[in-house]
């Protein structure tokens, strides 16, 4: 918790999935091997899939979508300042602007 978390592989790996059920637990609350795990906030930011292919992910998981916040390549776009590169790195601060948001 707390923490960001990077999941990275191929395509068609799951990583997707895997992020889809680990939101959807949090979001809800729930026991995440063994560990009880509080309902909390989820900030979802991919490059790959949009917010309403990710929703349909989340939804199906049993999320709580109404705790799930997303940010996808539109949106870094949009927050984009002039002459800024694409490219997201860790310490760029559109991420700290997101979890404020």
């Amino acid at each position: 918790m707390g923490k960001i978390t990077i999941l990275q592989g191929d395509p068609s790996a799951g990583k997707t999935a895997v992020a889809c059920s680990l939101a959807a637990l949090v979001s809800t609350g729930g026991d995440l091997c063994g560990h009880p795990c509080k309902q909390r906030p989820v900030l979802m930011l991919s490059y790959e899939d949009d917010q309403p292919t990710l929703r349909g992910r989340l939804e199906s998981n049993g999320a709580n979508v109404e705790q799930v916040f997303f940010c996808d390549k539109t949106k870094l776009e949009e927050m984009k300042q002039d002459g800024e590169e694409s490219v997201l790195t860790f310490n760029d601060p559109r991420i700290e602007e997101m979890i404020k948001e």
